[in-house]
């Protein structure tokens, strides 16, 4: 029985991530029906057991103190893995060749297990590498590049030619070069799809969504929400009450990276989120691959908070649509049936809201 859910925030985390985080702290805590702490003491890792971790990023073993006993799905919302970069999207993809740079602990098994259901790409950690793997495959066709460490779609780069890669590549400062870079073939006509697992006190909840994309302050696209369709129960019991041969696809392929992620990375989860985009390659063949992964909290958790409170309430209601949505350039919606996770003024950011909402319940014998 854990008797506080513990806050561990970012350093000069975002006034956005915050509140929402807060948001979602309170929600975890009335669920479990114990306290949260916000600011949380310098020995909160004293009491292991005792605690439920709320991290606003996936934990590492490699930064966390002392040799304890394992993690389990029950002690945290989110994720751990053995090695910090294992948590970066950089692992779906492989090292330009063995001698190419690379963090410790990297696996070469991974990326190659995982490419079948992930697209043509490469992870670097040089300029060298950069520009080598970038040549390669605009040998196919447009690609895309991203910092590791991004997210929320910024630090992305779109190149057709090598000449302009590299130019791009020779701004780019060494530090950047540590968090390493993805490239990867740049799909035409993409739609990016979500899906994951949550493990809570007993309950199990699993879910596709399609995100959706907007516009913050400054005119770029970004993450603007998800819409997702959550059942109770595990991969089995969403492609049960899936309809659609594309859907069960894009659940198969977070499933397989999923597995691997398990047995091969060693990572420990009880949040699991990954993206999925379906888009026409430069042969104009159609193709599902799994981008990156999420073992924290997201953009779509608000929307998983409201299916998981719903299943938690009510016993009937076997599946729910939900949504989340990020709305750039306004503070409040108005709307009474809009649950509201973050609204204010964010300093950099600029007046920002985002809210989840319940959009369907679905009892036994309904169906999608």
């Amino acid at each position: 029985m854990k008797h506080a859910v513990i806050l561990l925030e970012e350093p000069r985390q975002a006034w956005h991530k915050h509140a929402t985080l807060v948001s979602i702290g309170k929600r975890l805590a009335k669920l479990k029906g114990c306290a949260l702490i916000e600011d949380p003491p310098g020995d909160h890792w004293a009491d292991r057991a005792g605690n439920y971790y709320l991290p606003a990023s996936t934990l590492s073993l490699d930064s966390l103190p002392g040799d304890g006993p394992g993690w389990t799905p029950a002690d945290l919302f989110g994720g751990v893995v053995p090695h910090t970069f294992m948590a970066s999207k950089i692992i779906t993809h492989p090292l330009l060749g063995l001698g190419a740079s690379g963090p410790d602990g990297w696996s070469h098994v991974f990326p190659q297990k995982v490419g079948d259901v992930a697209l043509r790409g490469f992870a670097v950690f040089s300029r060298a590498d950069l520009v080598a793997a970038g040549e390669r495959l605009l040998r196919f066709g447009p690609i895309r590049v991203k910092a590791g460490q991004a997210d929320g779609g910024k630090g992305q780069y779109e190149f057709t030619e090598a000449r302009d890669l590299a130019s791009w590549a020779g701004e780019i400062s060494e530090q950047a070069f540590e968090e390493g870079f993805v490239l990867e073939e740049n799909l035409a006509e993409a739609r990016t799809f979500s899906v994951g697992q949550i493990i809570l006190d007993g309950m199990m909840l699993t879910y596709i969504g399609k995100q959706r994309a907007t516009r913050d302050k400054r005119g770029r696209e970004t993450y603007g929400g998800t819409t997702l369709y959550a059942v109770q129960g595990d991969w089995d019991a969403l492609i049960s009450r899936t309809t659609t041969a594309l859907s069960r696809e894009i659940i198969a392929a977070a499933r397989f990276y999923d597995d691997c992620a398990a047995n091969i990375l060693g990572i420990v989860a009880s949040r699991r989120n990954y993206d999925v985009i379906v888009g026409q390659d430069a042969g104009g063949r159609r193709r599902v691959a799994v981008l990156e992964q999420s073992w924290r909290t997201g953009g779509a958790t608000p929307a998983e908070m409201l299916a998981l409170e719903t299943f938690a309430r009510e016993a009937d209601v076997v599946a729910v649509r939900a949504s989340s949505h990020e709305v750039f350039g306004a503070v409040g919606t108005g709307d009474p049936s809009h649950r509201i996770f973050c609204s204010g003024v964010d300093p950099v950011e600029g007046p920002i809201t985002k809210y989840a909402k319940l959009e369907v319940k679905y009892h036994a014998q309904q169906q999608d």
